[in-house]
């Protein structure tokens, strides 16, 4: 490909001719110029960061020792990080694996974020300049994020948003780089990639931050480059194959590096989060991640946990509390509480000779698909699936699920359950930890399944007992396979003396780093529902819906700047729209067709300020209904739209310079509206 630079035209109103190919005219992709940071640039924009600087710096005292309610998270978790124990929270690692490298101050911590927000916002004035957006709409865009209240506390907190949003920015700066040059490309690409790969190990939205960056790709090789007849197709599918190769491995790599040496770090079990964690996860933090002996097998007599798979936590418990309707019996749910008295059924046997056999004192193995009763250790209750309906899922086909009768009580078939080992088909002994079993009922030949939906509160369950959430549990006999895997954890066995042991894991296998992986990721993602939130400020939340057009700033102007961003992508979607209405593909080609240089660049600039507003704010959409989300997290999409709002000042600028008095005219009225 020519390595070329672009011809720097003085002026945005400069026009350039197209060139014409055998079917339709081109533009060489090198033909446009970036602009570079002049003097007055540089002084323009220090001189604004150093007044918001001091002005945040005289706003919060950054040295104060009461941590906000956006930090207590984070910090808490930044301590955790230092010590090597285990947590676990809902965002990958690397903003903890930076912070933890500064001393724990709080204040220098605080400091740090400044010097972060601070180079963010020089990117956002640098990118512009560089699109050829004149200095005052350049400096205006910087004092647009300066303004709103939640760039300004996140300057100066101690969490992960300054590093995400300066990563962000950092991007677009780079991809306007990339895209208005014509040497250095594979280099440029390089940083591209290693900034979105360090963007989705801070936060998982960093995810539709490589998306776009694919998408914004893909779409200049396609408009820009392959349409150029002076690159020749063996430089075309150079640069899209080791480009494109780049924005995957490199970004993923970075992924996964961050989340093995996070995985690697810990090195002290934290009962308060690996409780949610598999047996499997909590055997490679308790046992200095080596497998540890076990019992080989289950006897009848034994103490079990039966721990819910599908769940996180997922303890099988029976509380002090009944029904309020239904059969109106204790009440059965999953538990997140590890290793409570709630969570103990003692194993006993069914089969006449069996019980014989155990009351002669002999060590009767417990066998797959064998009937068995399950008895709740503390009140002497026998697990029971009855035909009438739960009082949550209320389904026809749904069986309720509870405890009944008491210590004396025999059971019958309602009360007999079998254990279905569904890892192997012959019929030996359950095994603890290792086998995956489905717990059926005998008598109404059903399923015991739970899935996530909580008891509610008002049915004066003791909350204390089940660590503040109780999940329902019903039997169904076509119950969805997935929700229906249990694990046998055995607490004590009936019997003292040692018999065979096997190792978990298995004694020549060593503990995979892919398994490990895709349970810390899977449960971060779901630890949200499961983990309170730290902090005692109560926050205002909008509804992701009303993202775009609320703020929590109360002045009138910064509430416009906020809305400044959905307009413009409301304008940019109704221009195209018109474009594309009024477009005749039958229209003969001129050989002397020229265009506007501000018009190209807005053109390319538009379409992916456009995509990336809505891939980040696409993915907060698909999750509205998740607990916890305020307006901060729409800040990466706000950002798009404020620079297509720039843009498109910039667009009007050129085409007429008269069309910008529109804006000191909405501020004047604005200010009289609001007298």
């Amino acid at each position: 490909m020519e390595t070329l630079p672009g011809q720097d035209y003085g002026n945005d109103n400069d026009t350039i001719q197209y060139e014409m190919g055998p079917h339709s005219n081109y533009l060489p992709y090198n033909r446009i110029a970036k602009v570079t940071m002049k003097t007055r640039h540089w002084i323009v924009a220090i001189s604004l960061i150093s007044i918001y600087s001091a002005y945040i710096l005289n706003k919060y005292d950054i040295v104060d020792p009461v941590l906000r309610d956006l930090e207590t998270e984070f910090f808490n978790l930044l301590v955790l990080q230092k010590s090597g124990q285990f947590f676990l929270s809902f965002r990958p690692f690397l903003a903890l694996q930076l912070y933890s490298i500064l001393p724990l101050s709080i204040g220098l911590l605080r400091l740090f974020s400044l010097c972060l927000s601070s180079l963010t916002l020089l990117l956002v004035f640098s990118t512009l300049i560089l699109s050829r957006v004149n200095m005052i709409l350049s400096s205006f865009g910087m004092l647009s994020i300066m303004s709103l209240s939640i760039f300004q506390i996140n300057s100066v907190s101690v969490n992960e948003n300054a590093l995400c949003w300066f990563t962000l920015v950092s991007v677009i700066h780079l991809w306007q780089n990339y895209r208005l040059t014509g040497k250095g490309k594979f280099k440029t690409m390089l940083l591209i990639s290693v900034l979105l790969g360090s963007n989705m190990s801070i936060k998982y939205s960093g995810f539709m931050t490589l998306l776009w960056a694919m998408v914004v790709f893909n779409w200049h090789l396609w408009n820009r480059i392959i349409p150029d007849l002076g690159c020749s197709n063996k430089n075309i599918a150079k640069l899209s194959i080791t480009h494109s190769l780049l924005l995957l491995i490199i970004p993923l790599s970075i992924f996964l590096l961050t989340s093995f040496i996070q995985i690697t770090h810990w090195k002290f079990d934290n009962p308060e989060y690996s409780k949610f964690m598999s047996s499997y996860f909590q055997t490679y933090l308790r046992n200095n991640k080596r497998p540890i002996t076990l019992d080989s097998r289950l006897y009848y007599g034994s103490v079990i946990e039966l721990r819910h798979l599908n769940s996180i936590g997922g303890y099988l418990a029976s509380v002090n509390a009944t029904y309020p309707s239904g059969s109106q019996e204790q009440i059965v749910g999953i538990t997140s509480q590890e290793d409570s008295e709630w969570n103990h059924f003692i194993l006993e046997p069914i089969e006449t000779h069996v019980r014989n056999e155990v009351q002669e004192g002999k060590i009767v193995p417990v066998k797959q698909s064998r009937p068995l009763k399950l008895r709740h250790k503390l009140t002497g209750k026998l697990l029971r699936a009855s035909d009438v309906r739960p009082p949550i899922s209320e389904h026809d086909y749904d069986k309720e699920v509870s405890c009944t009768g008491d210590i004396s009580y025999n059971g019958k078939n309602d009360e007999f359950w079998k254990f279905d080992v569904t890892t192997l088909d012959e019929k030996r002994p359950v095994r603890p930890l290792e086998d995956t079993i489905q717990v059926r009922n005998i008598g109404q030949r059903c399923t015991l399944m739970s899935h996530d939906i909580k008891l509610p509160e008002v049915w004066n369950i003791d909350l204390s007992e089940v660590d503040n959430y109780l999940q329902e549990v019903i039997c169904i006999e076509s119950a969805v396979h997935a929700r229906s895997l249990f694990q046998v954890i055995l607490v004590r066995n009936a019997h003292s003396e040692p018999y065979e042991k096997f190792f978990y894991p298995s004694e020549n296998e060593s503990f995979k780093f892919s398994k490990l992986f895709y349970e810390i990721v899977v449960k971060q993602f779901k630890s949200d529902s499961y983990i309170g939130k730290s902090g005692t400020e109560e926050v205002d939340y909008i509804e992701v819906g009303n993202w775009p057009f609320k703020t929590l700033d109360d002045n009138i102007y910064v509430k416009h700047i906020w809305l400044s961003s959905i307009v413009s992508i409301m304008l940019v979607i109704f221009g195209n729209l018109i474009t594309i209405v009024s477009w005749n593909p039958f229209s003969k080609l001129s050989k002397a067709e020229t265009t506007k240089i501000y018009k190209i660049i807005f053109t390319d600039v538009s379409i992916e300020c456009l995509v990336g507003w809505f891939l980040h704010y696409y993915v907060f959409m698909k999750w509205s209904n998740s607990e916890g989300l305020d307006v901060t997290n729409y800040f990466p999409s706000f950002l798009f739209g404020e620079l297509l709002f720039i843009y498109l000042l910039n667009y009007f600028y050129h085409w007429n310079k008269m069309s910008l008095i529109i804006v000191p005219i909405y501020l004047l009225v604005m200010l009289y509206m609001n007298k």
